[in-house]
């Protein structure tokens, strides 16, 4: 990476820190829920900033405000979907390696699923079509709202119930 060229350069970036840091903690916690990956967003979200420092104008504007904040969204996003890549190609390890003996795979994962299907048929139908479509099909929000003929909010928020529904049933 480039050092700062200016003094202005890092006055510059010194006052957007000074002004914008704890919004963009804000932020980035908002998206990630956990306090050290959002200071690695912020951190990560002023590299960005300093390697695009031209497009930065004066620091108190809307116009900059919008572009940090967002900045630093966008980089708490890809962090999240990174994790979640992470955690997806973590669960495609082969059964020999993730069973140490205690439980069967097959008994284990019968437990389970018998276990679900039973809390989703608790749940109301218009809830459980929606859980099921997303998280049993793996449709996408968009999918599951097109299948469902219904808005990809209604989609979400019907999820959201089903989840408050099934803390109630735990």
């Amino acid at each position: 990476m480039k050092a700062l060229r200016s003094e202005k350069d890092a006055d510059k970036i010194a006052a957007i820190y000074e002004t914008y840091e704890q919004e963009m903690y804000s932020v980035a916690f908002g998206v990630l829920k956990d306090e050290s990956r959002a200071e690695d967003a912020v951190s990560e979200s002023f590299l960005k900033l300093i390697r695009n420092r031209e497009r930065i104008g004066s620091v108190e504007s809307a116009s900059v405000r919008a572009y940090v904040l967002k900045t630093v969204k966008n980089t708490a996003i890809d962090m999240y979907r990174s994790a979640a890549r992470e955690l997806k190609n973590t669960a495609a390890v082969p059964e020999s390696d993730k069973w140490d003996g205690i439980y069967e795979p097959d008994t284990f994962t019968d437990e389970i699923c018998s276990g679900t299907k039973e809390l989703l048929s608790k749940l109301s139908p218009k809830y459980r079509a929606a859980v099921e479509a997303v998280f049993v099909e793996g449709l996408t929000v968009r999918e599951a709202a097109a299948v469902l003929k219904i808005s990809e909010a209604s989609v979400r928020k019907r999820i959201e119930r089903a989840r408050e529904q099934l803390k109630k049933f735990m």
